[in-house]
This record gives structure tokens, sequence and C-alpha cells, in this order.
């Protein structure tokens, strides 16, 4: 098969690469504002825990399954076992449950897709699952991941000029609300950069394992943290910085409600990727003389030391501006660039800031695209150029729809009216639909059967024997692991799955 061609490297451009899919966005973007939202340290200390008993044991899952298969997520599945189960059978009754479920709630659209997962489930089986962790998600994630990029270029080549950080309060505002509306003059500007990260992201991915990606993460991921490490040095020196920290580090569990408990489970899933698919992607081109175990553990710490960092570099900034950490999503965007404006040398800050998010969103992003690129090229005998070409086309006419609908359907009316009023959606937006869809239901739905395959269908021992070919200390931990992963973290899994779905808390 064509995607055999290639392996990593070295273990250190693999680790690199994955933990560039783990830092991203989610760690940067998404992570502060859900931080700020739910109190700071001790929201922080229970995403430390969801990480090390939903984020490693999943992790573990896929890149095993990955390495096992040498194959990517669309056929991983039916190679390592029978392709139809009595499993496989069950799943495919919940999920016509789910679907009536979801049809009393109103809610017609999940309910086809259940329903159509649920066919998928009762004819091919565990193929349904490689299918979901191949397009579904991965392509869904890189649309709307492209929007967000598209501003983040956008941020960056304006921060050079230094004027976004001499603006008030409400021109700020006003030059997010118009990128993320799209309107004010700025729908081509958004669509441009959407599309131009986008094109940057298939560029990598088409020079392949070791000349695109692996190469682009050995260089950039060190960088990324050096620039943070830059940013937090200035940071801690502010006057005021110490509030910051406290917000950080002292926990007040006073603060820790339910539905921050499972923010915090859903944040394991966004900011590891887990459910795309990259964890099999990934481990396929992954040598057995690697140690999962280790490679894992290293990539989850690096992930929670970015995290950190993130916190590191943002909130001291902000509580030593006075600015207003419960922002929500809008506060790297809106509150950043006030706070940066705040500080001598703003223009050089605010431009190390963007800059190092951008190559952090860039890492993430290209990880969505090498599952996809990998199944077609092993399903259709293509070349990469081929099927890197295909999910160019495909999606890149999806990223300007996405672009003009962010925040709601002004621009394109007819595609409001067929969403909301057709279908049915409640969503007031395009870019809502792909991020609910994709990190409330899919993602969980996802990374919880691959848990069940690991578990009931490949077996502990099929499990253990791939993962403990590397000294002593590794066999102790996987059978420690097979325990979390059995019992502990499908429960975790699922909690977090019916609060996204706000059927719980």
């Amino acid at each position: 098969m064509n995607s055999k061609k290639e392996f990593w490297s070295s273990s250190k451009g693999f680790i690199l690469a994955m933990a560039g899919s783990a830092i991203g966005l989610g760690n940067i973007w998404r992570f502060s504002y859900i931080m700020g939202k739910y109190g700071g340290a001790a929201f922080f200390l229970t995403y430390i825990g969801a990480i090390f008993f939903i984020g490693l044991p999943i992790m573990l899952c896929e890149l095993t399954i990955g390495r096992a298969a040498q194959s990517g997520p669309l056929d991983a599945m039916t190679k390592l076992a029978p392709k139809i189960t009595k499993l496989s059978k069950l799943l495919a009754v919940l999920l016509f449950l789910g679907a009536g479920c979801f049809v009393f709630a109103g809610m017609r659209t999940h309910a086809v897709l259940t329903a159509l997962l649920g066919v998928g489930a009762l004819i091919y089986g565990w193929g349904t699952l490689g299918f979901a962790a191949t397009y579904l998600t991965p392509l869904m994630i890189s649309v709307f991941y492209s929007v967000v990029g598209g501003w983040i270029i956008i941020y960056t080549v304006l921060s050079l000029k230094g004027g976004i950080f001499r603006q008030s309060v409400e021109s700020s505002t006003e030059l997010l609300n118009g990128l993320v509306l799209a309107q004010n003059g700025k729908a081509w500007i958004v669509i441009i950069s959407a599309l131009l990260f986008f094109l940057m992201t298939c560029g990598i991915v088409l020079a392949g394992i070791k000349k695109g990606i692996e190469r682009f993460s050995n260089i950039f991921m060190p960088v990324i943290f050096i620039l943070f490490l830059v940013i937090i040095a200035r940071a801690l020196t502010l006057p005021g910085a110490k509030e910051g920290l406290r917000f950080l580090f002292l926990p007040d569990f006073s603060k820790l409600t339910a539905e921050a408990v499972m923010a915090a489970l859903g944040q394991a899933f966004f900011t590891l990727s887990l459910g795309s698919g990259v964890g099999i992607a990934y481990g396929a081109y992954l040598d057995r003389s690697v140690s999962l175990v280790k490679t894992a553990v290293t990539i989850v710490l690096m992930d929670t030391f970015a995290s950190i960092l993130a916190g590191l570099a943002i909130f001291p900034i902000l509580f030593a501006t006075g600015l207003d950490p419960q922002e929500g999503t809008s506060l790297v965007f809106k509150v950043l660039p006030l706070a940066f404006g705040k500080l001598p040398l703003s223009a050089l800050w605010g431009f190390l800031f963007f800059f190092t998010l951008l190559l952090a969103a860039l890492t993430s992003s290209i990880s969505m695209l090498e599952g996809a690129v990998m199944g077609l090229m092993d399903k259709l005998s293509l070349s990469r150029a081929k099927a890197v070409a295909i999910i160019a086309v495909v999606l890149g006419s999806l990223v300007p729809v996405t672009a003009l609908s962010a925040a709601n359907y002004d621009n394109l009316p007819l595609l409001g009216n067929f969403l909301q009023g057709t279908l049915g959606l409640k969503s007031g937006s395009f870019f809502a639909i792909l991020d609910n869809t994709t990190c409330l239901w899919l993602m969980p739905l996802t990374g919880l059967a691959t848990i069940l395959f690991v578990v009931f269908v490949w077996g502990r021992k099929n499990v253990l024997e791939e993962m403990c070919g590397c000294s002593e200390k590794d066999r102790v931990f996987a059978k420690v692991w097979f325990f979390v992963v059995a019992f502990i973290t499908p429960l975790l899994v699922i909690a977090a799955f019916l609060k996204g779905l706000k059927i719980i808390f």
C-alpha cells in the first residue's frame, strides 16, 4: 500500500508530530477561555485528572491499534478483528435507540446521523467506526479549524503594524465582530485567510511524513515552546502578575461545579484530538521497537506542559493589565490585544504571541488531514498528491461557506433556511454545527467505540502483546492501564458525552 512506504525517521520525530497534533488551539485558545470561565486552578486540577483518566488511556488505545494494524483508521479495526461482531450489532441497536431519543428531543438531524451510523454498524460493523474516524470527524474539524486559523493569520499580520494594540475596547470588539460576522468589507479577507491556512495545511501534508509533517514538527514545535518561554518571562515581570499566578495555581474548590468537571472531561478530548483517528493514523507509521507507553506518556506530559505555559503566558498579563479572564471565546482575540497594548513594545509581544498561536494551529491542523489522505491512498491506490488534491477540492469548497457563516446566516440566508427550517438544526451558524457535532458528539462517541473495540473485541491478550514488547515497567503499566480503560474511562466518556448533549448537568 502506498501509505506504508513511509515511517517516522525517529521516535523523536513521531513524538513531536503527535505533540504537535495535541498542542494547538485546544491548549491556547480553548483552554484559556474555559479555564477563565470555570475559575482557574480548581478547573485545571480537574483537567489534569481528565487527561490521565481519559486522554492517556484513549491515546494508548489509538496508538496501539494503528501500530498493530499498520494501517490508518479506515481499515485498522477490521484488520485486527472480525468486521462484524455481537458487540458491533449491539452498538447498532444502541445507536438506533439513541436516534429515537433525538427524535423525541426534536433534534432531527442528529437523529438521522445517528440512525445512519446505526445502519453502518449493522452492515459494515467496525468499519463504520473507521469511516467516522477517517472522514467524518477530522475533516469536519479541519473546516472550522481553518476559519479560526484564518483569523489568527489576520491578527498576526495586523500585529506587525501594532495598530490593534492601541485600540479602544469598542474598536477591538468591532474588529473581532467584523471578522466573525464577515461584514464591514471583511468578507473577502476572512475567506482568503481561511483558505490560505487550509492550503498551508494541505501543502505540509502533501510533502509526506518525513519531509512534511515530521520536518515541520521538528522545526516548529521547539520554536513554539521557546516563544512561549519568552512571552512568559515578560509576563512574570509585570506588576500584578502574582494575581495571575494565584488564579492558575491556588485552587478555590467552591467554584468547581459539576458543569466545570464535565467541561474538563470534554477539554481532554479536544486538546489531544481523541476520537479523530489521529493516533491511529500516526501510530501506523511507528516502528515496533518504540515503547508505546513511554511515547504516549511523553506526549500527554508535553501537552499538559503546553497548557501550563499558555496559562503562564496569558493570565499574568490579563491580571497585570486589569482585564477580565472570564471573557469567553473572544479572550485571545479581543482581550489579549488590549492587554498587549498596555505593555512597552506591544507590537513585538503581540506578534510573538499570535505567530506562536499560528504555528500551534498548523501542527494540529495537519494531523486532521493525514488519516483521510492515508485512507484514500490505501483504498483507491492513489498517490499522496492525488489524495491531497481530492481533499483540497472537497473541503476547500466548504471553508468559505463556514467562514461566511461563523456567527449567523446573514451572509447565506438560503443555507440558514435549509439547515434551520428544513433540517431543524438549532445551532445559529454552520461553524457551530461543525464544532458541536464533532467535539460534543462524534469525538466522544468514536472514543467510546474505540475503547469497546480494544477491550471486548480485540481483547486483553492481543493488546498487551502489542504494548509490552519493550520493558517490564511497560508491562506493569499496561496492565494497570487496561483496568482503567476497561472500567473507569468508559464511564467518564459517557458522562462527558451526555453533558455535551445537555442530557445531564
